[in-house]
């Protein structure tokens, strides 16, 4: 996937016309974007912030990377210290909001000194400003992966959505394009050579995911077998960011005082990886199901053209809808609004771009 200068044409049978010549005069290129989002950005802070104020939260480990090689999608891996040469922070550089935020010796530095048997606790440290925990690199530096490892085996720390942000100044952050981080169950003590905590891992994205999808809400009705993490204490509100952030969540279940004979509690929080409502009683288990409304698409201005924009960032330059029998003329200079019913193309020229404004290709 790409950031918005980059282009999506769909796969098809028939042969994609000639581009035409470049024109002798082209107009000058755009302005490189300021964020490179598959790779990641260069910039000298950078932190991860809980979406609520926690006045006693705890966190063991944090790994920053400049590249996705050790990267496992499956979040299994198990946390151990890490030894290799790509990990980019120092325990000494790391930095927390101006008002403090630690308790007593458990200070910021605990959460970079690959030891995953210490952590950092902000309990009673008299901070009333957000939840973050951060890095000072000293000079730009690019993230693409961070690992996180939860403090505390604890109700009050699990189900919290936390958000990677950079700074330049260490006073105006801006989230990355990446994933956001839902902590977690993990055990707090382990020893070095029987450990089951795995890593939560989040790398950055070509394109900024939706992070405020709408839900369809059926009452009373529940997925059967599809169940990823269960929180509790939480409300809808709550349930939603937490959907939300997670890529494989499709809905969620909801704990409601329906008098059922399920062992499930009002405020239960239980994401699915499926929608498929068949065959669940949500009276009988005391649950409602929100189910994620599926992401279409959107569009996107490009030098004054509108250009239909997927999910995953990937713009539309080429769509032809053949019908058997049909030998109608292409049209050019038109972007397709459509994937599977467009019927149009426009060329880099077209946009006012140049082959060094893409940054991949997809057929």
């Amino acid at each position: 996937s790409g950031p918005a200068s980059s282009c999506d044409t769909i796969k098809s049978t028939w042969v994609a016309p000639s581009p035409p010549p470049p024109s002798p005069s082209p107009p000058p290129s755009p302005s490189p974007p300021p964020h490179n989002h598959c790779e990641g950005s260069s910039h000298r802070y950078w932190r991860l912030r809980l979406t609520e104020q926690k006045y006693a939260y705890n966190i063991k480990e944090i790994q920053f990377f400049s590249d996705i090689a050790r990267y496992d999608d499956t979040q299994s891996t198990i946390a151990e210290p890490w030894s290799g040469s790509n990990s980019l922070h120092v325990e000494d550089n790391c930095i927390l909001p101006v008002s403090g935020g630690q308790y007593g010796g458990h200070g910021c530095d605990r959460a970079f000194d690959n030891n995953i048997d210490a952590w950092w606790s902000n309990w009673a440290s008299g901070d009333n400003e957000i939840t973050w925990i951060g890095m000072d690199f000293k000079t730009p530096q690019k993230v693409s992966h961070v690992r996180f490892m939860n403090g505390r085996n604890h109700a009050g720390e699990q189900g919290l959505v936390m958000v990677v942000e950079f700074s330049d100044d260490k006073s105006t952050w801006t989230e990355w394009t990446g994933e956001r981080i839902v902590t977690q169950p993990k055990e707090q003590s382990q020893t070095s050579t029987s450990r089951t905590n795995t890593w939560q891992e989040a790398i950055s994205k070509c394109s900024v995911p939706n992070r405020n999808p709408s839900y369809t809400h059926y009452p009373k009705e529940c997925v059967g077998g599809h169940n990823i993490v269960k929180f509790t204490g939480k409300t809808v509100e709550q349930c939603k960011e937490i959907c939300s952030a997670m890529s494989n969540c499709d809905a969620f279940e909801f704990g409601v005082a329906y008098g059922g004979a399920g062992g499930y509690q009002a405020g239960d929080c239980q994401p699915q990886s499926s929608t498929n409502r068949a065959g669940c009683d949500g009276s009988y288990y005391n649950l409602d199901l929100y189910e994620k409304d599926p992401y279409v698409g959107s569009f996107i201005n490009i030098n004054g053209k509108e250009l239909y924009q997927d999910s995953d960032g990937w713009i539309l330059l080429l769509a032809y809808k053949h019908v058997g029998g049909e030998n109608k003329a292409l049209v050019q200079g038109t972007a397709p609004t459509s994937p599977t019913e467009g019927y149009s193309h426009v060329w880099l020229n077209d946009l006012g771009l140049t082959a060094g404004d893409v940054d991949s290709v997809r057929f």
